[in-house]
């Protein structure tokens, strides 16, 4: 017997990201950029010294993290999704 392989079946819904999404997105690689310019420019400044330790660097992941989800909800909350969800028809 021959082994038939299946192919994956492709979903129907498709996640878009909207312009509100895409502008917050973008602040937070800000946010993550001004960081690491922080660390490399004032390297032994009370802000660069606190990132360039373990402590620092899970300290912004999580605050961004926890930043990016609250705003997100939020803005939905408001009438701005980040996020359209829909058919590949649509």
């Amino acid at each position: 017997m021959e082994s038939q392989r299946k192919l994956p079946l492709k979903s129907e819904l498709v996640i878009r990201i909207t312009p509100v999404g895409n502008a917050l997105t973008a602040c937070l690689v800000g946010f993550l950029g001004a960081c690491v310019i922080a660390v490399k420019l004032a390297p032994k400044s009370a802000f660069g010294n606190f990132l360039d330790t373990s402590e620092g660097v899970l300290a912004v992941s999580i605050g961004s993290i926890f930043f990016y989800a609250v705003s997100a909800s939020s803005l939905e909350n408001f009438g701005y999704p980040i996020m359209k969800r829909g058919s590949r028809d649509t």
